[in-house]
């Protein structure tokens, strides 16, 4: 990823953070607060972060999250599929094989931006399940319903790729804040050990 997709590579490390504190603040705040004092977003985030009250309870916490969250997870939405394969890439030992592959059906919407995308997808999905409807389904035409299942069948393949390797880097990202805690508590631990003097020859 370039220089000038700096923006795009810090928001996605900041949505993979925000999700990760998502899943751990309720039980263990601290870690929570660890995991978004790593963001760097607006100064009214940075107050939240601030405000001890946030971390003092389970509504809070979610407020916490969801303000980091929203505002990455937009950025994301607005970044072509292209450099989400760059950044995404890092993460995954295929073959080479594989590899070409999975750059291959990112690079068929390379110019799409993922929001567009799961915008289409949400669309097509919608006039499929209306259509069912005994009161809606004359709403749809038979070339509607047959554009919804193409729509959905297009993007089937980047779609699973795609949640593979976000679910791949939230793992990465998770393993990378608990091992911070581990070796911030392994420094407390030793903290008051004394070690002896060397002795002089």
């Amino acid at each position: 990823m370039t220089s000038e997709n700096k923006p795009a590579k810090d928001a996605y490390k900041n949505l993979f953070a925000a999700e990760v504190a998502a899943q751990v603040a309720e039980q263990n705040p601290n870690l929570g607060r660890l995991i978004l004092s790593e963001i760097k977003l607006p100064r009214e985030a940075e107050m939240l972060l601030n405000g001890t009250e946030y971390f003092s309870t389970p509504e809070g916490i979610q407020n916490a999250v969801e303000i980091y969250s929203k505002e990455s997870e937009d950025s994301r939405n607005q970044t072509r599929i292209s450099e989400l394969y760059d950044f995404y890439k890092k993460s995954i030992k295929v073959s080479d094989e594989a590899s070409k592959k999975i750059g291959f059906v990112y690079n068929q919407f390379g110019d799409k931006t993922l929001g567009s995308v799961l915008g289409e997808i949400r669309k097509a999905q919608k006039t499929l399940k209306l259509s069912q409807d005994e009161d809606l389904k004359t709403k749809y035409s038979e070339g509607e319903i047959e554009n919804a299942k193409k729509t959905l069948e297009k993007y089937k393949t980047f779609v699973e790729i795609y949640e593979t390797m976000h679910s791949q880097k939230i793992s990465e990202v998770q393993f990378g804040a608990m091992q911070k805690v581990s070796n911030a508590g392994l420094e407390a631990l030793v903290k008051d050990v004394k070690l002896p003097t060397p002795e002089k020859k």
